[in-house]
């Protein structure tokens, strides 16, 4: 099992960006999604190497658990407890499984099941848990 924790305000994956260089176009992440990717790939390379654990092998199927913690704006009543406004869990899971590929897992495409959950907490930020998937025999 692998926990990482990435502190700090969530940022959901944008759409790619298109620019044209001479006769090619490529495609770019826009600045904040890239900013925050980085900071993800640190939070990860920081737990691998203190935890002594090597890259996980492509043959492996991996389960995800994903707790995504917002800050509560200041007028929003305590009794919501699950923020239901951006950013999208769906947007924030596709930026995270980026980050850490090639640092915890070879590739996304092992990633078979996962749990992703939003709430509000007095410090922002997303904890990630990658276990190995093993699926229960069926009755």
């Amino acid at each position: 099992m692998i926990i990482i924790h990435v502190p700090g305000k969530p940022v959901a994956q944008s759409r790619p960006r298109f620019a044209r260089r001479g006769a090619h176009t490529v495609a770019y992440d826009a600045a904040p999604s890239k900013d925050y990717k980085s900071w993800v790939k640190s939070c990860a390379v920081d737990v691998m190497a203190a935890t002594g654990q090597s890259i996980i092998g492509r043959d492996v199927p991996l389960s995800l658990v994903v707790d995504i913690e917002l800050a509560r704006p200041k007028g929003k009543p305590k009794r919501f407890t699950m923020p239901t406004s951006k950013p999208d869990c769906d947007n924030v899971l596709k930026g995270l499984q980026d980050a850490m590929e090639s640092i915890v897992y070879e590739a996304d495409q092992q990633i078979v099941k996962v749990t992703v959950q939003k709430q509000f907490s007095a410090t922002p930020g997303v904890t990630i848990t990658i276990e190995e998937f093993n699926e229960a025999p069926q009755a």
